[in-house]
């Protein structure tokens, strides 16, 4: 079997993001994201996923590619920009870059439920009690008008 053309289906997309180096953190490497001359995302760790999230708030779908400043080609295969925006990278010194779904809610739920039995605990016990001890000052200061 024979290649004459590579397929359509791998080489063309809707868009083609170029993402170049911004600045180096404490931690790792901070990338921007363009299309054209918009600028979809400055300052990411994970430029794909942020700047395709970046094309659906700007109303753009379909299929989008990227490619590193200065070069012809890209680097990745057509991806979805509607599944792409529902993913993150992460990485860690145990195991290597895995995508994982994006939650908008950057916090566990774990400590989501401790929030909230901390606002359930000021609410029942500690918001009543303040109230009670500025009625007497509060009926002073209306006595007072």
């Amino acid at each position: 079997m024979t290649r004459d053309t590579p397929s359509t289906q791998h080489t063309q997309a809707d868009h083609v993001v170029e993402i170049s180096r911004c600045c180096l953190s404490k931690e790792r490497q901070l990338y921007t994201a363009t299309l054209g001359d918009t600028v979809l995302v400055t300052r990411s760790r994970d430029p794909e996923p942020a700047a395709a999230r970046a094309l659906q708030q700007l109303g753009y779908g379909g299929t989008v590619q990227f490619r590193h400043t200065g070069e012809t080609h890209p680097y990745s295969l057509p991806q979805r920009v509607a599944r792409l925006a529902t993913t993150r990278h992460q990485e860690s010194d145990t195991y290597g870059p895995r995508a994982r779904s994006h939650d908008a809610n950057p916090w566990p739920k774990a400590v989501l439920a401790q929030k909230a039995e901390t606002i359930r605990t000021w609410v029942t016990f500690i918001l009543p009690f303040t109230v009670l001890l500025t009625m007497p000052l509060t009926r002073h200061l209306l006595a007072a008008l």
